[in-house]
């Protein structure tokens, strides 16, 4: 709600523009996007592209086909389609990657008729084959070398420093350490 008026055109209510805290990284917010994007592209989303549209998303189907979903979200929209049954019996053969990722294709494909199409935000490059600056990445610091990443290609390699306490020096553990420095919880 921007703002509320009266009948007689009086102002009640009008929203004030407060700058929002950022809560991820540019790069951070392209790596999710670019491997959400795979499930449609290589994955078990395929059914949920949309024509003309940059989308991301995630299938999911429970044990027995007990439940099916598809999650998944354009520049301007987020949606979630579920099928399940109301007694938990099993469907059949409904994947998160069929009627779910069907009906979400759809129903993106009404909701954007006319929207002229956005990409995701983010930036992030699977081909990187130079040191992103710190521009680039938002000042996330980088270490010297390489590591190799998919298609024989090569990445920057996060410095030790990253997400480490000051003065603390460890390997990160996991994806959650490497990027936010700290244990889940």
């Amino acid at each position: 709600v921007r703002r509320v008026t009266s009948a007689g055109g009086d102002i009640l209510y009008e929203r004030k523009d407060v700058p929002q805290p950022r809560v991820v990284g540019s790069r951070e917010l392209g790596m999710m996007n670019a491997m959400l994007r795979q499930v449609l592209t290589d994955g078990t989303g395929r059914a949920a592209a949309v024509q003309g549209w940059d989308i991301a998303g995630k299938t999911g189907t429970t044990d027995n086909s007990r439940d099916a979903l598809f999650a998944g979200y354009s520049s301007n929209l987020v949606t979630g389609v579920w099928f399940g049954n109301d007694g938990g019996e099993p469907m059949k053969k409904v994947t998160g990657g069929t009627l779910p990722a069907e009906t979400f294709a759809k129903f993106m494909t009404a909701a954007h008729k006319g929207v002229p199409p956005a990409p995701l935000p983010g930036i992030y490059d699977p081909g990187l084959r130079e040191l992103p600056s710190s521009a680039q990445t938002g000042g996330m610091p980088f270490a010297e070398g390489r590591v190799e990443g998919e298609a024989g290609g090569t990445m920057p390699r996060p410095s030790a420093e990253v997400g480490a306490a000051t003065g603390e020096r460890r390997k990160p553990r996991n994806i959650f350490e490497l990027i936010f420095g700290k244990k889940p919880g």
